[in-house]
């Protein structure tokens, strides 16, 4: 499937909070200091990733027959999240995207993730639009991710992640 460099790169996303922006200096009215937004911790976290929804009319039959059987399946993996991953989330997200796809939208505030992406068609991808939406405290993270492909592919997938513990080594 030509989309799977972008389906791959996309689970690698580590939902990843910033802090609120400084107040305006020129509000007169004294407010309680908002409560910083939430980080992920960096550590050791599995994470699962559910494959809801896949059809690709580029796949082979024994290939969509195989995608057909993966629908419902859930893969676990341990993934190390480490403190540069968790500093600037949109770094993160260029390194796990081709460098021609463009960022429509990128939110990473108050436990909310909302982020869309899109890709231009090229000869090994056959592009499209990705959206993540979910959500993500210190110690875990939710990402429900849809792809629409350029030549008619659909993808949804469920991520779930929580924290295990430090990181080896």
């Amino acid at each position: 499937m030509r989309m799977k460099a972008l389906i791959v790169g996309s689970l690698a996303l580590v939902a990843c909070g910033r802090d609120e922006p400084a107040p305006d200096a020129n509000n007169a009215v004294a407010q309680a200091p908002a409560a910083p937004a939430a980080q992920i911790e960096p550590g050791l976290y599995r994470q699962a990733t559910t494959l809801l929804e896949m059809k690709d009319p580029t796949l082979s039959a024994a290939e969509a027959e195989a995608a057909a059987k993966a629908i419902g399946q859930t893969q676990s993996e341990d993934r190390c999240v480490t403190p540069d991953m968790v500093s600037d989330p949109k770094e993160l997200i260029k390194s796990d995207i081709a460098e021609d796809c463009t960022m429509q939208r990128s939110v990473w505030d108050g436990g909310k993730i909302d982020i869309a992406l899109s890709c231009p068609k090229r000869d090994d991808l056959s592009g499209g639009n990705l959206g993540l939406t979910g959500t993500y405290a210190a110690d875990n993270y939710s990402i429900a991710m849809s792809l629409q492909g350029n030549d008619g592919e659909v993808v949804r997938m469920r991520v779930d992640a929580k924290r295990l513990g430090d990181c080896a080594g």
